[in-house]
C-alpha cells in the first residue's frame, strides 16, 4: 500500500480533469491546453509536487494527441469528419508539437509561462467570436 502514497497526492486530478474537459468541450478548445495552468499554478498552490516543464508539456501533448485521435476516430465512424480540416490541423499541430517537445526543456520556465500566456491571449478572440450553428457543408471523401 505504501507504493500508492505518492499517487495519493494527486487525488484531485480526476475531478479537476472532468471539470476542465467539460469546460473545454463546451468552449470548443483543447482540454490539454487548459491543463498546463493546472500543472503550473494549482499544483504548487495545493502543495502537490509540481511537474517539471518537460513533464507538464509531455503530459499535455500526450493528452492532446490522445484526445484528438479519439475524437477523429469516433467522428469518422459516424461519417462526420471533415478530412480537409483534419489534414490542415495535423499539418500545423504535429510539427508544432514536435518542435515544442524539443524546445520546451531549453526554455526557461518564466519565459515559457509568458509565451504560453501570450498564446492563450492571442487565441481568446477565436473563442469569443460568433459561430454559425447548423449542418456542416458536404465534404468530398
Amino acid at each position: 500500500m505504501e507504493h500508492l502514497a505518492p499517487a495519493a497526492a494527486y487525488w484531485f486530478m480526476l475531478p479537476a480533469c472532468v471539470i476542465i474537459a467539460s469546460v473545454a468541450v463546451f468552449a470548443g478548445i483543447s482540454g490539454a491546453t487548459m491543463l498546463l495552468p493546472l500543472f503550473f499554478l494549482l499544483f504548487p498552490a495545493l502543495g502537490v509536487p509540481a511537474l517539471s516543464l518537460r513533464q507538464a508539456v509531455g503530459a499535455s501533448l500526450f493528452l492532446q494527441v490522445s484526445a484528438f485521435g479519439l475524437a477523429v476516430y469516433r467522428y469518422a465512424r459516424r461519417g462526420l469528419v471533415r478530412w480537409d480540416v483534419v489534414r490542415a490541423v495535423g499539418m500545423v499541430s504535429v510539427p508544432a508539437a514536435i518542435l515544442g517537445a524539443v524546445v520546451a526543456p531549453r526554455v526557461p520556465v518564466p519565459a515559457f509561462r509568458l509565451l504560453f500566456a501570450a498564446g492563450l491571449i492571442a487565441i481568446a478572440p477565436l473563442l469569443l467570436r460568433p459561430r454559425l450553428i447548423g449542418p456542416s457543408p458536404p465534404v468530398a471523401a
